[in-house]
């Protein structure tokens, strides 16, 4: 019922906004020209702090650190266009070594699986762009005379003037991982354990403009008369394939119970008639074969005598995005491991 994953508030200009201002103009703000040492939490962010637990600055000073890590992940390509090969060019034009083993920096092979844009409900995987490591910008700390020095400050700024943040939706996660490790070895990253400081992110249940709005899922060719309920729309102009039967999904999104309604189409009238289901539709459940077929007779048993002939029909599901809250989940036993392992098989060709 839920597109759990979704995250629309990254297609918003604000968003894209913050993205920009945390990896760019954020470091330079006059407040902070006194501040060396910054912990950033986000807004929906928490930390369970225990009476013996480690402060993050005190730590981050302690370990001559430039970076306190949280959380770390691979970012899904529908958000990393463009991004490998602007590295990639900027190492380049440059003359960039980074400071981390390249092999480190790589993430071409690694699957995820994710919803399909589509199709909700629908799992599917799909291969990470060649780099495209995440570094949780959540809960993070920084020391600022590192990301104001001049070689990271010359980056940052190369990465705002391409405006990639608005262009291809890079986030501030994708970029903050490789702000650090072009130019700091991994030996001055203080990575913090769920463990000793454990936390949340993202408010559970209806994000706040976006978790209430509701999108439907056309499946052409289907009609589920045995999950009609009494409530009928008919007459409603429409021109597809531009835009929606907006009668018909208002009226969906009036009442909390209602899980779709099936569509019937007649070019000749212009015109749609919807019926309203309190239950999903599946292939399984539903009659096909569209306006020729079972589906379509359905229909025309449903539509008075002298109606304009049906041209398709299909039936929408109604989903609800929301977003889900997460508590941190990085290991820095494992994580480190993780690293270990991916640089040793990197090297074994060579050692052959």
């Amino acid at each position: 019922r839920h597109v759990r994953e979704a995250k629309p508030r990254r297609f918003k200009t604000g968003y894209r906004h913050m993205c920009r201002f945390q990896t760019s103009r954020f470091f330079e703000l006059p407040a902070f020209s006194s501040v060396r040492y910054l912990m950033h939490l986000d807004t929906d962010a928490t930390l369970s702090c225990k009476p013996d637990g480690p402060d993050p600055i005190v730590e981050l000073v302690r370990g001559g650190s430039v970076y306190g890590l949280f959380e770390v992940g691979v970012e899904d390509p529908s958000y990393t266009e463009g991004w490998s090969g602007f590295l990639e060019e900027y190492m380049l034009l440059h003359e960039v070594e980074p400071q981390v083993p390249r092999p480190l920096l790589m993430t071409d092979g690694f699957v995820l699986t994710k919803e399909a844009e589509d199709h909700p409900g629908q799992l599917i995987n799909v291969t990470a762009d060649p780099m495209a490591v995440t570094w949780g910008t959540a809960w993070e700390v920084l020391d600022l005379s590192f990301f104001n020095s001049p070689r990271v400050l010359e980056f940052s700024r190369k990465v705002e003037r391409s405006l990639g943040h608005y262009r291809h939706n890079w986030g501030d996660h994708l970029i903050r991982a490789y702000q650090v490790m072009l130019f700091a070895p991994l030996s001055q990253v203080l990575c913090f354990d769920k463990e000793d400081l454990p936390g949340q992110h993202g408010c559970g249940g209806i994000e706040e403009e976006y978790g209430s709005h509701n999108v439907f899922h056309f499946i052409e060719g289907l009609a589920c008369p045995n999950l009609w309920s009494s409530e009928f729309l008919r007459g409603v102009p429409w021109t597809p394939p531009g835009g929606s039967p907006a009668a018909c999904l208002e009226v969906c999104n009036q009442v909390e119970a209602c899980e779709g309604f099936d569509l019937a189409y007649s070019e000749e009238e212009k015109a749609a008639d919807c019926a309203f289901r309190l239950d999903r539709a599946t292939k399984e459940a539903c009659l096909g074969e569209g306006a020729e077929g079972a589906a379509g007779e359905a229909w025309a048993a449903a539509r008075e005598d002298g109606r304009g002939a049906l041209s398709f029909v299909g039936a929408a599901n109604r989903f609800q995005l929301i977003e889900r809250s997460l508590e941190r989940t990085l290991s820095c036993e494992a994580w480190m491991a993780g690293l270990e392992a991916k640089l040793t098989r990197a090297l074994e060709p060579a050692a052959k």
